[in-house]
């Protein structure tokens, strides 16, 4: 979690902020006005404090659903900011928004988030797939139908136009999750998609969708097995692999797949999440997050990505920073979870909804945090094959 900024910092007093209060404290001149300055402070800072001072706390001393939310996506840990009111409590009496306060309680049954139940692999059909139902459901209310991260089919079409794919081309996407973005491709471009996804159950559910839409043959999502000595089986035109190569240790083997796999003429696009540097590897912050990801990713650096490229034999023609527009995305999708939370206390499952929503978020909470403080990137590449003549790129 980001530290909290401006008069939210100011609540928690330093250790230099203790000391000098003890020592106001023993002085009989100065201890009265030094005392009389600290709750001025905290009185201030709490009136002023985006809105938070109005928050109001669970019987546990948590906030409320809603309000977690809302200081994750602002970038504050929910419960730094519940310790902070718990503990000003009188001051923000004092301020006046007792009535506030109460207008805003939670319902008595409102349910709080629980910590992650620790999972037996032999419950699950092996190897373990995290995508169960409810996840599959709080995926498709937040990033829309059939996506499973930020983006919608407009950002795939845009994103894939500096390929030029054309109806006549065959383009195997790396990654494919619930198949929307094949799908979205099929539509935009009129190509034939190729997908490889290594979660069965959302290959299985891309295909049924696929073939509830008519697109059984041009978007076929297949069952990738790294250990599959014949790969992605045939050559393509292009391919498109989207935060997927994080999640291989032996990335060079993935990426040398790939080239075996396309055409002298093809294009790959690549996008992934990458370390900004060397020193983000030793972050206790990347490391923090690196232990409560469902898969424990792999990173480069994003020298080390363009790198594995142009090692398997490609020429890297663009290797860009997209992280500024990821974030938009992010918050973009985000914005009115609040609002999912109200509905969803109306279905009859809702209290197991809202707790995968909010593991859901506090993940994403995680991975927007450090792209913001600068240590994790999206980086996005596009190559062709060494010593392949490309047909014309987009100028897009």
């Amino acid at each position: 979690m980001v530290k909290l900024p401006g008069v939210l910092a100011k609540l928690i007093p330093s250790k230099a902020g203790k000391a000098a209060a003890a020592d106001a404290a023993g002085d009989p001149e100065s201890g009265g006005a030094a005392a009389a300055a600290m709750e001025a402070e905290k009185a201030a800072a709490l009136a002023g404090a985006a809105g938070y001072a109005r928050a109001p706390l669970t019987a546990s001393g948590k906030l409320p659903l809603t309000w977690q939310l809302r200081a994750w996506w602002d970038g504050f840990d929910p419960n730094q900011i519940a310790e902070i009111l718990g503990r000003y409590s009188p001051a923000v009496d004092e301020a006046g928004l007792d009535d506030v306060m109460a207008a805003a309680a939670p319902p008595p049954d409102e349910p709080e988030m629980e910590a992650p139940k620790p999972v037996d692999p032999d419950d699950w059909q092996l190897p373990f797939d995290p995508w169960d139902p409810y996840r599959l459901e709080v995926a498709h209310y937040i990033w829309g139908e059939g996506f499973c991260g930020p983006g919608g089919p407009s950002y795939v079409v845009n994103t894939s136009k500096l390929l030029a794919l054309k109806p006549e081309m065959s383009v195997m996407e790396f990654g494919s999750g619930l198949g929307a973005g094949a799908r979205a491709l099929v539509e935009g471009f009129g190509c034939w998609i190729t997908g490889f996804e290594q979660s069965g159950r959302l290959a299985e559910l891309a295909n049924h969708k696929a073939t509830m839409m008519g697109m059984a043959k041009k978007a076929k999502i297949d069952l990738f097995d790294p250990a599959d000595p014949n790969g992605f089986g045939r050559n393509y035109d292009r391919v498109i692999a989207r935060q997927v190569l994080h999640q291989y240790k032996n990335k060079e083997k993935i990426v040398q797949l790939i080239n075996k796999h396309m055409k002298p003429t093809g294009l790959v696009l690549a996008t992934d999440f990458v370390l900004a540097n060397e020193d983000a590897r030793r972050d206790p912050e990347v490391k923090e997050w690196l232990r409560h990801e469902p898969f424990t990713p792999f990173l480069a650096t994003s020298k080390e990505f363009s790198g594995l490229f142009s090692s398997c034999d490609f020429v890297v023609r663009v290797d860009e920073d997209v992280t500024l527009e990821y974030i938009q995305l992010i918050n973009r999708n985000w914005r009115g979870a609040d609002e999912l939370v109200e509905r969803l206390r109306m279905q009859p499952d809702g209290p197991d909804l809202i707790t995968v929503l909010m593991r859901h978020g506090e993940l994403w909470q995680r991975r927007a945090s450090l792209m913001k403080a600068g240590k994790l990137r999206l980086w996005r590449l596009m190559g062709t094959k060494v010593g392949g003549k490309p047909e014309a790129m987009s100028d897009w």
